[in-house]
């Protein structure tokens, strides 16, 4: 159900979920590190299904 849906939609809710909840006071310093860092954000998303729906009821995406 998810694949079909975002093989359907822009991925723009996500993205922006993800730039908002990267540490604001810590830039990473090179690809390594913001590459764990987003990892640790859809670690922590899998674990926060509701927010994940939210994604999929968000109004402006239909």
């Amino acid at each position: 159900m998810v694949r079909d849906w975002l093989a359907a939609h822009p991925d723009e809710l996500i993205n922006a979920d993800l730039k908002h909840s990267l540490p604001k006071q810590h830039r990473a310093r090179d690809q390594a590190e913001l590459a764990a860092e987003t990892r640790r954000f859809f670690h922590r998303r899998q674990r926060q299904p509701r927010i994940v729906r939210g994604y999929i009821a968000d109004p402006h995406v239909r």
